[in-house]
């Protein structure tokens, strides 16, 4: 068994699921939280390639003994490369192959703060935020809360081992808020911030005023299946994220207001409401995808390879057009796979073939070079007379009576005007030798009477 096959089937056992042959792969750095035979736990700090976003926390897994894996401890920064699989509601990645690898980068100290509502986000005076900080190292962190009137907050000191690490508070005062962590061992120290917004609670002064309301907002896919972690906006302000059941619950005032849900995997979401249930079904944002071809020009026939990139969106599979035009002809009209991926074309004759998907194209032009053609002058006809291997052609008259002619040979005298003169004489000349001879040979062997021929014995006529 193959070593690709052997990793399909190990994907397949750690996710409990069928395996997607077109799953995507991703290259991520950030911090080791947690770790085990096996899996690994690792803050996403930076996003190299694939579809994740940063600032997340995604599981790791792979087989024992597995592709490039180093030995790593909670707090180490590494950088990880492998393919992203579904498992259940979230995402994993999967170490399965040779090129796949799970390094360890360095020893540098390092700390990183998101929170609940994420960085730039807004929340409601009073309610509950989450911050979720990380250090690499056993060091002192020091984690704290700012005003932009200047005042300023310890939320947390004290000592921490390398690891991933979470606080809930509740956010009082309004205003902007920008929450700090500094983690220090030794000489070395490191500070990460993110800022935030805590807006009135609606119904209070500063919001809007009126009876309150219970808001339960569910959103679901077109298939049933809950979505998890969508944003939910009420009037433009972010409430939070749904829960792994799709499901955000909040208090708002009577009346109507606009709710807006928003997925990076699905398509945006607008509906009006009230307190109550709301329940909304989104449907599969399409793949942001590139195309174009390899080469993008042949001539006149040839293989050549589209090649379709993914940018954003699902991890489904979309179908690309082509479509023909001139006299070009290719062996197949659509291509379907998931992206990324290159397919192989061959294409005839001359044109060109356009691939679409969407508003994105791609063109490929297929061009016959053609033989070069040389000009010459006649001086007897006084024309200008365009000639090639294959055929003559007068195309305007000129009063030039002396001009440069080309080089005269005898492969290129039957191709002009003056080399079929010159046969034409040459024929004649040949035509008469041939009937001198035949005359003489006639007339001197029957037709001369006797007595005109010569007796050299006698030296006498009879």
């Amino acid at each position: 068994m193959s070593r690709r096959v052997a990793g399909l089937l190990l994907v397949a056992l750690l996710v409990k699921g069928p395996v997607v042959l077109g799953s995507p792969v991703a290259v991520i750095r950030g911090h080791v939280g947690a770790a085990g035979k096996g899996h690994a736990v690792v803050w996403v700090e930076e996003v190299l390639e694939g579809p994740l976003i940063e600032g997340g926390v995604i599981e790791v897994l792979w087989s024992d003994p597995g592709p490039e894996i180093d030995r790593v401890r909670v707090g180490d920064l590494v950088e990880v490369r492998g393919l992203v699989v579904t498992k259940g509601c979230r995402k994993v990645i999967v170490l399965d192959s040779s090129d796949h690898h799970l390094r360890r980068l360095g020893d540098a100290l390092e700390a990183g703060v998101r929170l609940s509502v994420g960085c730039g986000g807004r929340i409601e005076e009073g309610s509950n935020i989450t911050y979720i900080f990380f250090v690499s190292g056993d060091s002192n962190v020091t984690l704290t809360e700012s005003t932009g009137g200047g005042g300023n907050r310890v939320i947390f000191s004290g000592r921490l081992r390398a690891g991933i690490y979470s606080l809930t508070g509740r956010a009082e005062g309004r205003g902007e808020r920008r929450v700090c962590v500094l983690a220090e061992s030794g000489e070395d120290s490191v500070l990460s911030c993110c800022e935030y917004t805590v807006v009135p609670r609606r119904g209070e002064a500063g919001g809007e005023t009126g009876a309150q309301g219970n808001l339960t907002i569910r959103v679901l896919t077109e298939a049933g299946y809950p979505v998890r972690n969508a944003s939910v906006y009420i009037d433009g302000v972010l409430y939070g994220h749904t829960d792994r059941r799709g499901i955000l619950e909040t208090n708002i005032s009577e009346g109507v207001h606009e709710v807006r849900v928003e997925s990076e995997y699905y398509r945006t979401a607008i509906t009006e409401s009230g307190p109550g249930l709301v329940v909304l079904r989104v449907g599969v944002k399409a793949p942001e995808v590139t195309l174009s071809f390899s080469p993008e020009r042949i001539n006149g026939s040839g293989v050549v390879k589209l090649v379709v990139r993914r940018l954003g969106g699902a991890d489904i599979s979309i179908r690309v057009r082509l479509t023909p035009f001139g006299d070009l002809n290719v062996n197949t009209t659509e291509v379907i796979g998931v992206p990324p991926f290159n397919v192989t074309l061959e294409v005839r004759g001359e044109g060109k073939l356009v691939a679409s998907y969407g508003k994105i194209t791609a063109v490929l032009s297929s061009e016959v070079k053609r033989k070069p053609v040389r000009e010459a002058h006649d001086t007897v006809s006084g024309k200008i007379v365009r000639t090639s291997l294959y055929h003559s052609s007068t195309i305007a008259e000129t009063t030039v009576k002396k001009s440069v002619k080309p080089p005269y040979s005898f492969s290129s005298a039957i191709r002009t005007s003056r080399g079929i003169e010159v046969y034409w004489w040459l024929l004649i000349i040949l035509v008469l030798l041939v009937g001198l001879i035949v005359i003489r040979w006639i007339v001197i062997k029957e037709d001369l009477p006797r007595w005109m021929i010569h007796n050299y014995e006698d030296e006498r006529y009879p």
